[in-house]
């Protein structure tokens, strides 16, 4: 799940590097524009019928104004967009740690079986040393504090957000 997550983040993010440089291009153009605009009115005002083509001209422009707004407009849907999709890994990134499961709680486990036993040679491995006393938890006691953490993870997050 990590890794599709990291594989939609990435995704993301190349979706927001082209969205920023098509907008780069668009303020380019738009700049490009306004300084043609700029220089052909200078002309324009050099020739005798400078008013009558400059009407044209600024009609020309309120076009292409109009056009590089409904681009923009498209653009800014698009980082609505983006900003929704990050915001909904953020969610899925602070979800909750959930342990593998047992399939149809075989034996009664919740918890699967092998990632118990996993966590069991580790905590083996770890009494082996001293680091743990004399015992190593039971099985039954691991699978009882995997799912007090996955509980009290949900708990936590509550208070959190409902506190001032």
């Amino acid at each position: 799940m990590i890794k599709k997550l990291n594989d939609e983040i990435n995704r993301l993010k190349s979706i927001e590097h082209t969205l920023c440089l098509t907008i780069g291009e668009l303020d380019k153009a738009n700049k490009q524009l306004r300084e043609e605009n700029e220089r052909l009115r200078r002309e324009l005002e050099s020739h005798e019928s400078w008013k009558a083509i400059s009407e044209v001209a600024q009609r020309e422009l309120e076009q292409i104004k109009a056009e590089y707004s409904d681009e923009r407009a498209a653009h800014n849907v698009h980082v609505t967009e983006l900003i929704e999709a990050q915001k909904l890994i953020e969610k899925l990134e602070k979800t909750n740690v959930k342990f593998p499961r047992q399939p149809k709680r075989e034996g009664g486990w919740t918890v699967a079986m092998d990632y118990l036993k996993g966590v069991s040679d580790r905590l083996y491995d770890l009494s082996c040393f001293g680091d743990l006393g004399d015992t190593p938890p039971s099985l039954e006691q691991i699978e009882m504090v995997l799912l007090a953490v996955e509980e009290s993870q949900i708990n936590w997050k509550l208070k959190r957000q409902f506190q001032p």
